[in-house]
């Protein structure tokens, strides 16, 4: 694709994106994604009326006087971005679609104050964009998802999830975005909830779903003119039964409604 006709894509996803964010989902998100409570700010001795359970016993056992731990709310949240960029994932259409919908999550957290940050992964992962709150950064990530490309066009999501642990990042919420056709890796998803928040997001093509597991089938996007090897792993989707966080679009589909019914399941939580 060139250049121009990916900005002219990119600025259209953003400015979409934006607006979406903006009137619809904004407050929604504001309510319901909050930073994790309250952080460590500073040691000072006690006041009577001050709360019993925030004595330092250490502290002031040491000093022979009684002290008290004063907390700041931490309000600033980490969002990852975990996309499946392989090759069930790389047609034009599905990929612009991705990029709306993690692009419009986006915009709603950075007008919240909070850092945005993306994984693009295959059979690992490929590229990072290490979190951060900026505009250009959000256009960095859309232009990501839209034009990155990898000689590996496989899933796995087993592997992939290991290596965004592996990196050892700060709490937050983490969106793993994918059609999620591929095994085993249903321990990796509850480690990862062990360490962050978790929504999944499954992105498909109706024409997809009928396709013989295990077949390599052989597409021209009719978008780029690309050739695309593709081979359906899987038939299950174990991740929608009992995972309240999970939501799946059709591709083309008005994902806001959806978006704005799992912000107010969370605010119930």
């Amino acid at each position: 694709m060139a250049s121009k006709e990916i900005l002219k894509k990119i600025k259209k996803i953003d400015i979409n994106s934006k607006i979406l964010s903006e009137h619809l989902l904004v407050g929604k998100y504001h309510s319901k994604f909050k930073g994790k409570g309250l952080e460590f700010s500073n040691i000072r001795k006690y006041t009577p009326g001050d709360d019993v359970r925030n004595i330092d016993w250490k502290i002031s056992k040491k000093l022979q006087k009684t002290y008290i731990k004063e907390f700041i709310e931490e309000r600033e949240l980490s969002i990852y971005f975990l996309i499946d960029i392989s090759n069930s994932n790389i047609l034009q259409n599905r990929r612009e679609y991705i990029a709306e919908i993690a692009g419009t999550i986006a915009n709603s957290a950075i007008e919240n104050g909070d850092k945005i940050g993306a994984y693009l992964f295959t059979n690992k992962i490929e590229k990072i964009l290490k979190v951060n709150n900026t505009k250009k950064h959000l256009l960095a990530i859309i232009d990501a998802i839209l034009t990155f490309q990898s000689e590996n066009k496989d899933t796995n999501i087993k592997k992939s999830i290991e290596e965004f642990l592996s990196l050892k990042l700060k709490k937050g919420i983490v969106f793993l975005i994918s059609d999620f056709y591929d095994e085993n890796y249903e321990k990796e998803i509850k480690f990862l909830l062990k360490k962050h928040e978790l929504i999944l997001i499954r992105i498909f093509n109706k024409s997809f779903e009928a396709l013989d597991k295990n077949i390599v089938y052989r597409f021209i996007d009719s978008e780029t003119n690309q050739e695309i090897l593709y081979k359906k792993n899987s038939e299950n989707l174990n991740m929608k039964l009992n995972f309240n966080n999970y939501i799946e679009f059709e591709v083309g589909e008005n994902y806001i409604p959806k978006l704005i019914k799992l912000f107010n399941y969370r605010g119930r939580k």
